[in-house]
């Protein structure tokens, strides 16, 4: 069996181990919000998204002309 030192030592490296864990995980989600917040994602409505916009109809073509 254990001894008593090498049960403290196991569980004081075992709680190191999950606080560093604990370290990065939180640095990496800061890393990935500062990203996210960069780019942005564009999501449109669904109004625009079946919105239809057709310039041709609103403005005619120039009247051809015979010379």
């Amino acid at each position: 069996m254990m001894s008593d030192v090498l049960k403290q030592d196991f569980l004081l490296l075992l709680i190191l181990l999950i606080v560093y864990c604990i370290i990065l995980l939180i640095l990496f989600l800061i890393k990935v919000k500062r990203a996210r917040a960069m780019r942005g994602v564009y999501s449109p409505s669904a109004y625009e998204q079946y919105q239809v916009t057709i310039p041709y109809i609103i403005r005619p073509p120039p009247i051809e002309r015979l010379i």
